[in-house]
């Protein structure tokens, strides 16, 4: 038997899929799936600004919020068009306390922003898990600042494969792979490449392109990354 599949095996081509698929599949190890990735080439760019992107737009702002300062808070903007894509429009990342102003002042501005830009914004989109207030506490906060748009806690079940170490790398698969595979995630282009990108400043006061880091650090560094704040917060449209 395991001559045979050796056999199987080296007789494999490297087509999309191929030897890795074989293991998962026939060998019933999901070892494979470690190497799974987002391709560059699924994104779909734009040369308009992310402020053209987003007119005539139904806006979602979605937010990864840190217990802290140790990890970024992400947040991001996607405008919905009546092509059933999805425009990457604004957002940010950036350690603040969820105590502090600065937090609450950052996602007014934001939410605001998009619904002058956008013909409006849906829904604020919160990742929460259990026993916890993220959701709760920036609704109270908006309403203070007479700002009504919904806020929605979100908190996903997630399908475990084993193609992946843990549930959260399942579920920014599951939630980022199909609608890049059909072609429905529009970027604006980098900055670097001649785009506008999404500039936003860091915590040492420089502005950078928001896109780079995210598809450079985040999204073609998957499932290994370092950081995973704006995939997550990108999951939860």
């Amino acid at each position: 038997t395991l001559n045979i599949l050796r056999q199987k095996y080296d007789a494999m081509t490297l087509r999309a899929g191929g030897k890795q698929e074989y293991a998962a599949q026939i060998c019933c190890s999901f070892l494979a799936g470690e190497d799974r990735t987002f391709s560059r080439d699924l994104i779909s760019w734009s040369d308009e600004s992310p402020r053209d992107l987003a007119r005539n737009k139904l806006a979602y702002v979605c937010i990864d919020t840190s217990k802290g300062i140790v990890d970024p808070t992400a947040i991001w903007a996607w405008g919905n068009g009546a092509d059933k894509r999805h425009y990457w429009i604004g957002g940010t990342r950036k350690k603040m306390d969820p105590a502090d102003t600065e937090f609450h002042e950052t996602i007014f501005n934001i939410v605001m922003l998009y619904s002058n830009l956008c013909e409006r914004v849906v829904e604020v989109r919160v990742e929460q898990l259990q026993q916890m207030t993220w959701a709760a506490m920036i609704a109270a906060n908006l309403r203070a600042r007479g700002c009504h748009v919904p806020v929605i806690p979100c908190s996903a079940p997630v399908r475990k494969t084993g193609q992946f170490k843990n549930a959260k790398q399942e579920r920014e698969w599951a939630c980022w792979k199909p609608p890049l595979d059909a072609g429905l995630i529009v970027f604006p282009k980098m900055i670097k490449d001649g785009g506008f990108g999404v500039k936003y400043k860091t915590e040492k006061g420089a502005t950078e392109d928001l896109v780079e880091y995210f598809v450079e650090h985040e999204m073609l560094r998957f499932p290994k990354s370092a950081h995973d704040d704006l995939l997550d917060a990108g999951a939860l449209l």
